[in-house]
């Protein structure tokens, strides 16, 4: 990222947050105390154009449900983008969106367009504890959070996974953003982490990024062909303007080596 107009920066109780612009891609993105550590970017002359490839890779996930989703779950809200497209796409789906960060939800608010709506509700709380305390299932549950451009680790635990998966309803998807080997030293460790609770994990790569999208599913994983089948369904229901069947046909999960450096993430 090239940015260097900067809109705006604060520490808040959990992190710095700052907000840069570059003039010349027309672009803003909400970052950490450093430029590089992006959480979140918006396109200025089209927001509603989801700017990151990864956040259009997560909705892959969306062609592992048997129908489309009544009620969703955003845990991490960076710039609003994810959510905020999603609900425009299905405006007849229930959207929670978890934020620990309040200075995040106002950044998003005031800097990249986001608003809350009848079917999309922010909440200010740790993304574990909402879980915890929630009576919704889900038929999609998003994991998209970061702070200090890491993940944190209660976030990634197999006890986590455990609730996650008890909040999911039969047949429900989990998509979660693992960054990469090169950017997250226990990505292989998160990913057997995810695998011993969502059995058969399919991971996504991104072409213009260092980002790897994880989507699991409780209950039986559909065949490739079937998610496939039902990318293009959706692309020609909901007219994405980034090319849904074409990540669907870009799956692969690498071999997993285990030894000394790869575990199983506990609470």
């Amino acid at each position: 990222m090239s940015a260097d107009k900067l809109l705006f920066k604060k520490k808040s109780a959990y992190q710095v947050i700052s907000v840069h612009e570059d003039p010349k891609t027309r672009e803003r993105f909400i970052c950490d105390e450093r430029p590089d550590l992006v959480q979140g970017g918006m396109d200025i002359d089209s927001p509603d154009r989801l700017a990151f490839e990864y956040n259009q890779v997560l909705f892959v996930s969306l062609a592992y449900l048997e129908r489309e989703p009544r009620r969703a779950l955003f845990i991490g809200l960076g710039a609003g983008s994810l959510p905020r497209y999603f609900s425009r796409s299905f405006p007849d789906c229930v959207a929670d969106v978890v934020e620990i960060d309040a200075s995040v939800v106002a950044v998003a608010k005031k800097y990249f367009k986001f608003r809350e709506g009848p079917a999309t509700r922010v909440h200010v709380a740790d993304g574990r504890g909402f879980i915890q305390k929630t009576r919704h299932k889900y038929d999609l549950i998003v994991l998209d959070a970061y702070q200090g451009g890491k993940i944190p680790l209660h976030l990634a635990s197999i006890q986590f996974l455990r609730e996650i998966k008890g909040k999911l309803k039969r047949g429900g998807a989990l998509a979660s953003n693992l960054l990469s080997r090169r950017t997250n030293r226990l990505f292989d460790s998160m990913v057997f982490t995810f695998s011993n609770e969502f059995p058969g994990v399919h991971i996504y790569n991104c072409k213009t990024a260092y980002n790897c999208i994880l989507v699991g599913v409780n209950g039986s994983r559909p065949p490739r062909s079937r998610v496939i089948e039902r990318a293009e369904k959706l692309q020609a229901g909901r007219k994405f303007e980034f090319d849904l069947p074409a990540i669907a046909r870009r799956q692969y999960l690498g071999r997993m080596r285990i030894g000394r450096d790869v575990f199983l993430i506990k609470d």
